[in-house]
């Protein structure tokens, strides 16, 4: 069967985290890219390609070379053209590009309508550090989304986000307590931000509707 290099023969193949890829596999991909040649696992015939290698990583290849964990000759091979990308903190333009898309493709796919974000919510979210990136963004943009369930944001409601937060959590109050405690403020939050809905609000926290209940029924909570 045809692999990932012979399928993209001719064109581009983009290799996601390249800086953890196994030190077996990095000797067999440094193979292909000196010789242009791939063989098909099981097989012996080789097969000619051209393709285009775009690498990509958040590690610091140079670091892993001192430490062992890199080829040094795989990563001359790659470092063709470097092209840094600047971490979300860095990039405010893209930040706010990246939120109004995502809160449009969140509503989309939840099937919600889009949250209209108040401006002082907007600018937490642009000050915020994003160590996680894009992808803490979006999941945070997701949250936003799966909480609001209407038109507007509330801040008191939704997210407090600073540097000093998680980004991605609720109004739930960060004092000392037990797990146990923490999950019946988280369990009786997600209810009232989703108005009752006993059906979305054990969605969003991951549990079947049968289980919702029976957390209720042990942290004697009392919606009435």
């Amino acid at each position: 069967r045809a692999g990932k290099f012979e399928l993209a023969n001719g064109g581009t193949l983009f290799l996601d985290e390249i800086g953890e890829m196994p030190l077996d596999m990095q000797v067999n991909l440094l193979r292909v890219l000196q010789e242009n040649c791939i063989t098909r696992i099981g097989g012996n015939k080789c097969i000619k390609i051209d393709v285009r290698i775009i690498a990509a990583t958040n590690k610091n290849l140079r670091e892993k070379i001192k430490k062992g964990t890199f080829r040094e000759d795989l990563y001359y091979r790659l470092n063709v053209i470097p092209i840094y990308v600047p971490p979300l903190r860095e990039r405010d333009m893209d930040i706010k590009i990246l939120i109004d898309y995502f809160l449009k493709i969140k509503a989309f796919k939840l099937k919600k309508p889009i949250p209209i974000v108040r401006p002082d919510i907007y600018q937490k979210l642009l000050k915020h550090n994003w160590p996680g990136n894009v992808r803490e963004l979006e999941n945070c943009i997701e949250n936003i989304v799966n909480m609001n369930g209407n038109t507007s944001f509330d801040f008191q409601n939704n997210l407090s986000v600073n540097k000093q937060t998680n980004p991605c959590t609720t109004n739930l109050k960060y004092d000392m307590c037990s797990l146990e405690e923490w999950e019946k403020k988280a369990i009786i939050n997600c209810i009232h931000n989703c108005n009752h809905n006993m059906s979305k609000a054990s969605k969003i926290l991951g549990i079947n509707r049968s289980t919702l209940y029976t957390k209720i029924k042990k942290y004697q909570i009392n919606f009435s």
